[in-house]
C-alpha cells in the first residue's frame, strides 16, 4: 500500500509539472501574442513625410529659353556651351554698384582721369528664385544712374568669364558675366535723357540720338 501510495504521488507531481508547463506555455503565447496589439492601441501612428525626390525634369525645362531669351538658370546651367557666345537673357537687378557721377551723368565729365575713381559700373540681375545671379557690364555709363533694384533687364551681350571695362577688370568663373551689345525696350541720348516709353524709344531711335552700347568705350574717352 506505502509503495503504490508513493507512485500514486510521485506521478500526480509529473502530470502537475506537465499540465502546469502547458499552462505557462499558453499564457506565455498570449501574452506574445497579445504584445503587439496593446502597443498599437496605445503608441500614436504618426505620418512620416519624406522630402520629394529633386525636380531635373523641372530643372532641364527651366533652363531652355524661351523665344530664344535665357533666364540667369539656363545660362549658367549650359555655361560649357554657351561661353563666349552672344546671347539673350532677362532678369530683375539684385544689386547696383556705386554711382560715378563723373562718367555717368553728361554735365559732370571732366578729364579722362576721373575713370581711375570709379571702383566699377556693373549690375547683378537674377532669376525669379533670386538665386542664380549673374553680372552685367559693359554697357554705356549713362544707363548706370537709371538702373534701380527690381528693374527688369533685357540684354543681348556676350557670355564671357572675364573682361575689362573701364580701367576695371572682371572676373567670374563660376556664373560668367554679360557684356551688353544692347539693352532692349530702354534707351538714353547724349544729354543723359533715358526712356522706357517705346513712343519715346522709337522717336529717339528715328532721330539718332540713341547711345548705342558699342560706343559706351568711346563716348567716355
Amino acid at each position: 500500500m506505502a509503495i503504490r501510495r508513493q507512485r500514486t504521488a510521485v506521478l500526480n507531481a509529473v502530470l502537475g509539472g506537465f499540465f502546469g508547463g502547458v499552462f505557462l506555455t499558453s499564457c506565455a503565447q498570449e501574452a506574445t501574442q497579445a504584445g503587439p496589439e496593446l502597443h498599437e492601441q496605445v503608441a500614436p501612428k504618426v505620418a512620416i513625410e519624406l522630402p520629394a525626390p529633386p525636380d531635373f525634369d523641372g530643372a532641364m525645362a527651366a533652363a531652355k529659353p524661351v523665344d530664344g531669351i535665357y533666364s540667369t538658370w539656363g545660362l549658367i546651367y549650359d555655361k560649357q556651351k554657351l561661353i563666349d557666345k552672344v546671347v539673350r537673357v532677362r532678369g530683375k537687378i539684385v544689386e547696383v554698384s556705386d554711382d560715378c557721377p563723373n562718367l555717368t551723368k553728361p554735365r559732370k565729365r571732366k578729364s579722362r582721369q576721373v575713370v581711375s575713381k570709379c571702383q566699377s559700373l556693373s549690375v547683378v540681375i537674377a532669376g525669379d528664385d533670386d538665386l542664380h545671379t549673374i553680372r552685367v557690364t559693359g554697357y554705356h555709363p549713362y544707363y548706370h544712374p537709371h538702373f534701380k533694384v527690381g528693374m527688369e533687364l533685357d540684354i543681348t551681350g556676350q557670355y564671357v568669364e572675364q573682361t575689362r571695362f573701364l580701367g576695371m577688370v572682371y572676373v567670374e568663373p563660376d556664373n560668367g558675366l554679360i557684356v551688353a551689345h544692347r539693352l532692349h525696350g530702354m534707351g538714353v541720348n547724349r544729354a543723359g535723357k533715358f526712356t522706357t516709353n517705346r513712343n519715346e524709344l522709337s522717336q529717339m531711335i528715328a532721330r539718332g540720338e540713341l547711345l548705342e552700347i558699342k560706343h559706351a568705350m568711346k563716348e567716355t574717352d
